[in-house]
């Protein structure tokens, strides 16, 4: 929350035109300007938010969750929409450096997340090929049918090695 925000004001003041969208919760009024839009929790049952929520990952540019939740099923739905996350390297955050978004050290501040979307801002082709990449990530470690195959495999491999105990 607070480092989203911080990360938002840091990008405005470089000249950058930001616009930090919250989903999920309710930030303080004091985390609150005229380039932040709240949408609270959207209901993926209902048709009309579901339309919103796709339509936040089709067209935002990053993701962004500095927060120290160690997994996030919000990091896989992200890469599902080819959306590069930005967050910090806490636990078994579900990102890969230049493969879908950059995990940046724990202590990282807003400067340095700004610095890291700015870099991207700036190289549109590094950028592009980051989104291409994080779709493919998903389709291959971060969907369900993946996620079931790794743990058969290792549920296969455990019996295996504990035959004859």
């Amino acid at each position: 929350g607070p480092l989203a925000f911080e990360t938002l004001n840091e990008l405005r003041n470089r000249g950058v035109n930001a616009h930090l969208h919250v989903v999920g919760c309710q930030p303080p009024e004091f985390h609150i300007n005229e380039y932040v839009t709240v949408y609270g929790l959207l209901n993926k049952d209902d048709p009309k938010q579901a339309k919103q929520f796709v339509s936040l990952y089709r067209d935002a540019h990053f993701f962004v969750m500095p927060s120290y939740e160690s997994y996030g099923f919000a990091f896989c739905e992200a890469s599902a929409y080819g959306l590069p996350s930005i967050c910090l390297r806490v636990g078994g955050v579900p990102i890969v450096d230049g493969i879908n978004g950059y995990a940046l050290p724990s202590d990282a501040n807003a400067s340095a997340f700004a610095e890291q979307i700015e870099r991207l801002l700036e190289s549109p082709g590094e950028y592009l090929k980051l989104r291409g990449s994080t779709r493919d990530y998903y389709e291959k470690h971060l969907n369900w049918q993946s996620w079931a195959q790794k743990v058969s495999a290792l549920v296969a491999a455990n019996i295996q090695d504990h035959k004859g105990e």
